[in-house]
């Protein structure tokens, strides 16, 4: 909890989002990729936050997280993930979404 609160503060400073370190967003919209076939969905980010899921174990409404990060990195190929996620106090980390491709999205 404590990485994604910090990430979103430091996110709009890093210079290579995602390279070195997680970049952390909130999240806009989470859609159907039709232009794609590497993937099924695409998680959209935002400034702020907007979009919104209720919490499986308390109910409440929390915002979506995003979080972006090269999980592998060669001269062969690379690996960009995208995570979006739910934080609850009582319950931790529900993952939504994760959308994996050989490049940068």
């Amino acid at each position: 909890m404590q990485e994604a609160v910090r990430g979103l503060k430091s996110t709009p400073n890093q210079e290579d989002r995602g390279k070195s370190r997680p970049a952390f967003y909130f999240v806009k919209e989470i859609k159907p990729e039709k232009d794609n076939p590497e993937i099924t969905f695409n998680i959209v980010s935002s400034s702020e936050p907007s979009l919104y899921r209720s919490c499986p174990e308390c109910g409440e409404e929390k915002p979506v997280l995003m979080r972006y990060e090269q999980t592998y990195d060669s001269p062969e190929g690379d690996a960009w993930e995208k995570e979006a996620f739910t934080l609850c106090q009582k319950d931790g980390k529900h993952v939504l979404t994760k959308v994996i491709r050989p490049h940068r999205f």
